[in-house]
């Protein structure tokens, strides 16, 4: 009668599993070629209005009207600052290049209805500053926003700083992947700048941070890596099995 060597038996689990990763690898290749893009959410209140962006001249914006936003960053984007100083070009880019974008994605409550903000098809940057005073530390996401005009004044620049906290905050300049503790900041705002299309006027609307958080990574994305662990661990349990009946 014939027997089936274990370690035969062996060595053909080992090709199935090898073959089930290949194919996992083959099919998420374009997904897997760089890291998955993060997201934050943030909610806040507008707390300063630009004179020309409210009631008194007929602009849309009003004071302690709530304010919800995200954005989506790379986080392999290289770091082209030094020293104390680490900042990361393109951050928010749209891997598509298709802008407006949703990298960025802002809702105020206006009197009559929302104001919704994107990101722009300028630059944008995060920028990390942990200088050796940690008072002087900061945290900015900023660059160019799309949206409609208000009062004659054209969409400009956005930026969202988390700045002078009260105790250190930041090891190095690393991108952080995980959000700032905001309650730890003195200063927590996210801005929005508008520029009149005829003068050099701005005028910013200004709102307090009350949270910033993570989205957490798609089901999909989990999955995947609960699988390779599971296909690994199965690997290893019958190389186990196929030892112990070897000895």
């Amino acid at each position: 009668m014939n027997q089936t060597n274990p370690l035969s038996r062996y060595s053909r689990s080992l090709g199935f599993t090898a073959a089930l990763l290949l194919c996992a690898g083959i099919a998420t290749a374009p997904a897997m070629a760089s890291s998955v893009p993060i997201t934050f959410t943030f909610t806040g209140k507008v707390t300063e209005v630009g004179y020309e962006m409210g009631e008194h001249f007929g602009g849309p914006f009003r004071l302690d009207k709530p304010v919800t936003g995200s954005y989506t960053f790379n986080p392999d984007t290289p770091n082209t600052g030094s020293g104390s100083i680490g900042q990361y070009n393109g951050a928010l880019n749209d891997p598509l290049n298709n802008y407006p974008s949703t990298n960025l994605h802002v809702e105020i409550e206006t009197y009559n209805g929302t104001y919704v903000a994107s990101l722009g098809s300028g630059d944008n940057k995060i920028v990390v500053k942990n200088p050796d005073n940690f008072n002087y530390e900061s945290y900015q996401v900023k660059g160019a926003f799309s949206g409609d005009p208000v009062t004659g004044h054209n969409p400009e620049s956005f930026a969202l700083e988390l700045a002078h906290p009260g105790s250190n905050q930041f090891d190095n300049v690393s991108l952080p992947t995980t959000p700032p503790t905001i309650s730890g900041f003195a200063v927590k705002e996210f801005r929005l700048v508008f520029a009149h299309s005829a003068s050099p006027d701005r005028h910013t609307v200004v709102v307090t941070l009350e949270t910033l958080t993570a989205v957490p990574l798609p089901p999909a994305v989990i999955l995947f890596g609960a699988g390779l662990v599971a296909l690994i661990g199965l690997g290893v349990r019958r190389k186990v099995k196929v030892e112990a009946k070897v000895e």
